[in-house]
């Protein structure tokens, strides 16, 4: 049996635990939430309020789904024989802390695992690194959803223009799908973000050029709303990620 520590308990933590509740070979044993209102319902060994609370426990994977300045104080908290994969993905512009994940890993001799969450064709984009020459990320998403306010005209505009590093700490709840693609492809400071905000729509919306050496890639990724900032597709996503990393099945492989 597998044994899981959770840091952060909202939409994609909810989601996970109800989805992992129903998997016989892996569980869930300790979730980690301030908000202990959220937790109510859960059996009380498995209710923490602080992350170095998780220190002493006996976990294979620990999964970070609360937000980029959690995992970075939580870090020296996770147990040395744990996994750990990092949801809040723009917590790894921060070039200190991306430092620190690696040496950690290396320390422990555990992976740190990333997910794709709502990016699709990530492993093309890791393949093909050396030979892209230019990516740009452009989403749009609903007002509320970038918490900021609408500015009354009704019409689209474009609230965010430059690196996706500044992208990361600008939005760090919006732009994870830009981190991962910054992560697999040609880093946080050559990749290029817009955000545009857009009273007109529910959905959220990716699309992603790339240009490079005899390529030219479009991506367009559009998901309903589940919460926020979180799209229909990612918390499944992250659940399917979390699968792979302890299924290694038999015959043939997608690879």
């Amino acid at each position: 049996m597998v044994k899981i520590g959770l840091i952060g308990f909202g939409f994609i933590g909810q989601y996970l635990y109800k989805a992992m509740s129903r998997d016989e070979n892996i569980r869930i044993t300790a979730i980690v939430e301030p908000d202990q209102a959220k937790t109510g319902d859960l059996p009380e060994h498995m209710r923490l309020k602080r992350v170095s609370q998780l220190k002493n426990r006996n976990l294979d994977l620990v999964i970070e789904v609360a937000n980029s300045e959690v995992v970075k104080n939580a870090l020296a908290d996770i147990p040395d024989n744990a996994m750990l994969l990092i949801g809040s993905l723009t917590s790894l512009a921060d070039p200190g802390f991306f430092k620190i994940v690696e040496e950690r890993s290396r320390q422990t001799g555990k992976p740190t695992y990333l997910p794709h969450g709502a990016i699709l064709g990530l492993d093309g984009i890791l393949d093909g690194k050396e030979l892209i020459e230019s990516v740009k990320i452009t989403t749009r998403k609903p007002p509320k959803s970038l918490n900021i306010p609408d500015n009354g005209t009704g019409e689209a505009r474009i609230v965010f223009e430059g690196t996706t590093r500044e992208a990361c700490f600008r939005f760090p709840r919006n732009v994870n799908s830009h981190a991962a693609i910054a992560l697999a492809g040609i880093g946080f400071d050559k990749t290029c973000s817009f955000i545009i905000s857009d009273p007109n729509v529910s959905t959220m919306t990716h699309e992603v050029e790339i240009e490079g050496n005899g390529l030219h890639w479009v991506l367009r990724i559009e998901s309903s709303a589940q919460s926020q900032v979180t799209g229909a597709y990612t918390p499944e996503s992250f659940y399917r990620s979390i699968k792979r990393i302890f299924d290694s099945g038999i015959g043939m492989q997608i690879i």
